[in-house]
């Protein structure tokens, strides 16, 4: 027994429907970069401090 052309169609979109998940929308990966750079910027920032206290902290004697 064959299949009609509409079940054969609606098969079809069946196999090739995806489904998101809860956090996978284009608001997430917006959030998701937002963060990505933010702590991006804060490691730079903090190891930057990091750096610049240690070097000081070993060259005390200029100061």
């Amino acid at each position: 027994m064959e299949l009609s052309r509409e079940e054969r169609r609606r098969k079809e979109r069946e196999a090739q429907r995806f489904y998101i998940l809860p956090g996978q929308g284009r608001g997430a990966k917006k959030r998701r970069r937002k963060v990505r750079r933010r702590a991006i910027f804060t490691g730079l920032l903090l190891a930057a401090l990091l750096g610049t206290a240690l070097w000081l902290y070993h060259n005390r004697e200029w100061l």
